[in-house]
């Protein structure tokens, strides 16, 4: 019987996620190769994309926000509220974690 260690499907993981990557980034430049012959079409689609580029600008504008309000929350309470005496370090790293995870998360969706 083979064994499958943690370290195997981390590997698996990031090979498996690179190969997204990949591909991705082939079918978008397969996209943009593709000729626009309708100048009305071309117009319509520039339309679309300001359109969602001012709808992703306000919603990242209320996510930094509702990040920030979440982050001092997680400061002030997670995983010991700082006023248990017991020092706040993992709670620090605990909402920077999830500052980056936040970011990170943003830029997957952009």
């Amino acid at each position: 019987m083979v064994e499958i260690t943690t370290q195997t499907i981390q590997i698996v993981a990031i090979l498996i996620s690179a190969l997204s990557l990949g591909v991705a980034a082939w079918l978008y430049s397969w996209v943009k190769s593709q000729p626009s012959s309708n100048a009305r079409i071309a117009e319509i689609g520039e339309y679309i994309r300001q359109g969602a580029n001012t709808f992703l600008k306000r919603e990242y504008l209320v996510l930094a926000r509702f990040t920030a309000i979440i982050a001092v929350l997680i400061v002030i309470f997670l995983p010991k509220p700082i006023w248990s005496g017991h020092g706040f370090s993992n709670n620090i790293t605990m909402a920077v974690s999830y500052i980056f995870g936040t970011v990170l998360s943003a830029l997957a969706g952009k």
